[in-house]
């Protein structure tokens, strides 16, 4: 069932030669030699005179001549370049290369280089001069000749979604279009209406001429904000724009005729992808947070341990307490007061209004802990529904309950199957305001939420963590039947240093859950950077937008991140991707929690051994091509993974047969991988991990593999006992004894 990526394993290990020595992957920049082709017409662009001279080993075939901004003396005018932008141009028998600032000239000499290196004819070249959509037509009529006009029944989201189509529009041709709710009667309009198609839900809208006018029909939720951003996506070629890099190519004349038609639903209601801080996307939108008025959120959110951060009882509840007695009346009264204290508090600093913000949910989801009460009466009702998630979903019904009678009938009261609650009550059916969070926890990030793949466990423990997606297939789909409000916290974690991908069933998973009526999903994909978490993430979005996607637009729309992440190289990357999806494919099922650190690997040693040598050529050739210092960033991200990983599957084997020239080749790959975690800004001393943790890297291979790797790692590797390795170094033996931290000599 799953996306079966092509495989180009023999073809790559046939032929594989990395590309230069090891050692030189990390060299400095050589000074240009004074006899090359290359002079700089200002000093703000020697650098880059030397960088194309080195990149091409001082064999320019022409004479080039680089700059910064205007200069008569070349013919030079960058007045309406956007900051990123370069000409390209012969002037004589010169190669004029020239950026509006350092980063188009840096983009410029990139493109010239990777030109000559693929045996390309250098042809005159602008990018990103005047607007990126010279002129755009709808329906025969120049953009400019229409007017926006939204409803006066409108709430924020349709508000926001006129300005958002105002302002994507002046970024793309500089027309700035007025806004209205009065046109002229003769007026051309793009207009926004409120539709309560129940086939949109919450997020859908449809769009389409009437009367040379461009109708967006939206959900009132947040159907017209999301109208606005797929129209100009599928219509104008913006990419990603409703998460993600969005970009937007030039194009000289675009045309939308009358026949034009576009109607989405997303599958989720709600989905919210848990990104870093460190890590932003550069967007197009106006950045506004996911539960702002501008969204128009209903009660969709997911649970995150309600009772941990508002203590609704006296009863402090956390990760070393045990849960509340939810069967006990008491609790549930004094939760109620204070919730409806709670629901005052919050209409008192921010009343409702058209354009405001309400209320709409009650977190009460159980703390971080599986201590769950075995009174009588709990106990009793967890006889009745034979799973401990039977008191608690008595405790939320009886909240609901009591909030539907007080007028509250839409508030939504949210509570976690997390832990042994897992397991859905096979009695009791969830009240319709209650959403169930269903916190796959311990899933295996190896395989599909089908769960076909993986071994199914008869055998768990109280706590129901289990590595095997077939359990949760069982537990997930029986909480689908019970309730149409559940949503998935979806994890797919970080690994540091040692990577895997869910590109291979990322499809699937969104197909599992829309065929199951999930509403939701929260998506803890927190990342550090090394891996193509940032892939999965735009690639995930563009899916929820697209349910019916075939393998084969999956694998296009993947293609397409990629070249915007990684560049004119990211052909290689592609490549890799199918390499490091083999090596997790051979270990069968890895728990989602095997992150935080560098001490075990989610992929198969002996297959990374075999292939490291390929996977360094095709990450080396994608820096090599790379069209901007920012991708040229995330491949080198790329890279640190490859090479850390490549030293950490060899050091212990050479190191036991005592095959030092292998140990000095690993020595050299892990000081690339070292230097370049300085090189990209991180601290090797505390790499910030997903859970709010440090990760240390030691600066020589020794030292992380005898104070991160060792053990298991070494009779994993070797296949020796504990009792046939041999001794480890003097220092790690001082070490031992001191039971501290020695340096080595």
């Amino acid at each position: 069932m799953g996306i079966k990526f092509s495989r180009i394993l023999s073809g790559v290990l046939a032929s594989v030669m990395i590309v230069g020595s090891i050692a030189s992957c990390g060299k400095e920049d050589n000074q240009a030699p004074s006899d090359v082709n290359v002079s700089a017409a200002s000093s703000s662009a020697e650098k880059y005179a030397t960088w194309l001279t080195d990149r091409l080993d001082g064999d320019v075939p022409d004479e080039v001549v680089v700059g910064i901004g205007d200069n008569a003396s070349y013919a030079v005018d960058m007045t309406d370049f956007e900051n990123d932008g370069y000409v390209i141009k012969k002037q004589d028998d010169t190669i004029v290369i020239f950026g509006k600032t350092e980063d188009g000239l840096d983009r410029g000499v990139r493109k010239y280089a990777n030109a000559i290196d693929m045996g390309e004819t250098v042809t005159d070249t602008t990018y990103h001069e005047g607007e990126r959509i010279e002129e755009l037509k709808l329906f025969g009529t120049d953009i400019s000749e229409f007017v926006i006009v939204y409803q006066e029944d409108y709430n924020r989201n349709m508000q926001f979604a006129a300005e958002e189509m105002r302002q994507l529009l002046k970024k793309a041709t500089g027309v700035e279009l007025a806004i209205t709710q009065s046109p002229e009667a003769d007026a051309h309009k793009i207009e926004f209406r409120h539709t309560d198609d129940a086939e949109l839900k919450e997020d859908g809208y449809r769009y389409f001429e009437e009367d040379g006018n461009l109708i967006i029909e939206g959900a009132v939720q947040r159907g017209c904000s999301n109208g606005t951003y797929r129209f100009l996506d599928n219509e104008l070629g913006w990419e990603c724009l409703i998460f993600g890099d969005s970009y937007l190519p030039e194009a000289d004349l675009i045309e939308i005729t009358e026949d034009v038609f576009a109607t989405e639903t997303p599958i989720m209601d709600y989905l919210y992808v848990h990104t870093n801080e460190w890590n932003r996307y550069v967007t197009d939108r106006t950045a506004v947070a996911w539960n702002a008025a501008e969204m128009s959120y209903g009660p969709f959110d997911h649970a995150h341990h309600g009772f941990s951060r508002h203590e609704w009882t006296n009863v402090s509840v956390n990760n070393h307490t045990g849960q509340i007695c939810y069967s006990s009346e008491g609790n549930i009264d004094q939760t109620y007061d204070k919730i409806l204290k709670y629901i005052d508090d919050h209409e008192k600093a921010a009343p409702g209004n058209k354009a405001g913000v309400t209320l709409k949910d009650i977190d009460v989801s159980q703390g971080d802990n599986n201590r769950y009460c075995m009174c009588t009466d709990c106990s009793k009702i967890i006889a009745y529904d034979k799973s401990n998630a039977g008191p608690v979903l008595y405790f939320a019904n009886t909240i609901a309950e009591y909030l539907e009678a007080d007028g509250y009938e839409n508030m939504a009261v949210h509570i976690f199957a997390y832990f042994s609650t897992k397991k859905p009550p096979e009695v009791t059916k969830a009240h319709p305001n209650v959403h169930i969070t269903f916190a796959q926890n311990g899933n295996c990030s190896n395989h599909s939420m089908y769960g076909e793949e993986c071994e199914l466990h008869d055998k768990f423990d109280d706590f129901l963590v289990s590595d095997s997606n077939a359990d949760n297939n069982v537990w997930l789909s029986k909480w689908c039947e019970i309730s149409d409000n559940v949503i998935v916290w979806y994890y797919a974690l970080d690994t540091v240093l040692h990577q895997y991908s869910i590109l291979d069933f990322m499809l699937e998973d969104f197909r599992y859950m829309d065929e199951h009526g999930v509403r939701g999903m929260f998506w803890q994909i927190t990342h550090h950077g090394f891996g193509v978490k940032r892939v999965e993430q735009q690639l995930g979005v563009e899916i929820n937008w697209d349910k019916d996607m075939t393998e084969e637009e999956y694998e296009a729309e993947l293609c397409k991140i990629l070249e915007r992440e990684y560049g004119p190289g990211w052909k290689y990357v592609r490549e890799y991707i199918d390499l490091m999806i083999e090596a997790t494919d051979r270990i069968g099922c890895f728990n989602c929690w095997g992150y935080g650190n560098n001490t075990y690997p989610e992929y198969d040693e002996a297959f990374m051994r075999e292939t490291y040598k390929a996977q360094i050529d095709l990450i080396e050739k994608a820096i090599k091509y790379a069209g901007s210092a920012d991708e040229e960033y995330r491949c080198k991200l790329l890279s640190c993974s490859i090479y850390y990983s490549s030293a950490f599957s060899h050091y212990f084997i050479a190191y036991e047969n005592g095959d030092t020239a292998m140990l000095d080749e690993m020595n050299d790959i892990y000081d690339v991988a070292y230097g370049r975690i300085v090189e990209l800004g991180f601290n090797p001393e505390a790499i910030v991990s997903v859970d709010g943790g440090k990760c240390k890297v030691w600066p020589t291979l020794e030292e992380e593999a005898w104070n991160v790797w060792r053990d298991l790692n070494r009779e994993r590797h070797t296949g020796k006992s504990a009792d046939e390795l041999i001794d480890p170094p003097a220092w790690v033996i001082e070490m031992d004894n001191a039971e501290t931290e020695v340096i080595p000599a």
